[in-house]
């Protein structure tokens, strides 16, 4: 992932802190310890979690740079929701989230009553701002989600959709970043957070929308 050079000046105990966070794995080095340690100034290590809504035209690289720009963000941990059909899918998902060199936890949650439903059903989990992510292959991945994780936390929405630029517009990336507070708008039954969450959400003014780059 592309990184800009910055010179900094810190005091030498502040380094030798730093660089006990070195592991070689999760901590690759004094740059990205360093990054990690403004990330939790920042805030941005509050987005721990992310629902993966595994469609049936998934693919695996792009699964796996999902993983990349999820670690990146600081998220641990991952709600993987697929239909009955698709469970033949979740041995395949699970190799590739043990193959990163992230440490992700993960858990199966149903998606037999929409992706509302997956949230309602993980509903007291959900302490923070989280991803939600439909794996397809029309998901677009932005180079980072920091700057629309940073965008939704200045903004009063519940969800913040991540807009693509196409040819004369915008359309849906297939990310969106969601308060816990979600769970409150998802009425009973089986229900899509697309087609009738989201809609509400805009009539009440609380979804906004961030174009990524």
């Amino acid at each position: 992932m592309p990184r800009d050079r910055l010179t900094i000046t810190l005091q030498p105990e502040v380094i030798a802190a730093a660089d006990l966070l070195v592991d070689g794995s999760r901590i690759r080095n004094r740059s990205h310890a360093i990054e990690h340690l403004m990330k939790e100034g920042l805030a941005l290590a509050q987005f721990r979690q992310a629902f993966l809504f595994v469609e049936p035209d998934w693919q695996p690289e792009l699964f796996t740079q999902l993983l990349e720009r999820c670690a990146d963000a600081g998220i641990k941990h991952l709600f993987l929701s697929l239909s009955s059909s698709l469970l033949s899918s979740l041995a395949d998902l699970q190799t590739l989230i043990a193959a990163s060199p992230y440490p992700f936890t993960s858990e199966v949650v149903p998606a037999d009553f929409g992706s509302g439903g997956a949230i309602a059903l993980k509903k007291a989990q959900l302490t923070t701002p989280f991803l939600l992510a439909w794996v397809t292959s029309h998901t677009v991945l932005p180079t980072s989600l920091i700057p629309a994780y940073t965008f939704h936390r200045s903004q009063q929405a519940v969800v913040t959709q991540l807009l693509t630029p196409t040819d004369n517009s915008y359309s849906f990336s297939q990310l969106a970043i969601a308060n816990p507070d979600l769970s409150l708008y998802v009425p009973a039954g089986m229900v899509e957070l697309e087609q009738s969450v989201f809609p509400e959400l805009l009539n009440l003014g609380k979804l906004s929308t961030y174009a990524t780059h």
